[in-house]
């Protein structure tokens, strides 16, 4: 691959990156860029501090999460 290819390459990815972002945040109920972060965090075992409710922690995990990833599939395929 040259230069460009690679560039753009990378630039995809971090594109959908912050297009993944933007969308866990966004929907009928918004949720804040720190609670996604801390929401990440504990389920990485980082913290242990809880800053959600379970309401969040429903959408994030079982509508949201999962309708990105299954987006990024089917565009990749």
């Amino acid at each position: 691959m040259n230069t460009k290819q690679w560039s753009i390459t990378i630039l995809t990815i971090v594109s959908l990156f912050f297009i993944s972002i933007v969308s866990l945040c966004l929907g009928k109920y918004s949720i804040n860029l720190g609670v996604i972060i801390n929401w990440f965090s504990v389920k990485l075992g980082l913290t242990e501090n809880f800053l959600y409710s379970q309401t969040v922690e429903f959408i994030l995990q079982n509508v949201r999460l999962p309708r990105i990833l299954l987006v990024t599939l089917v565009g990749a395929s």
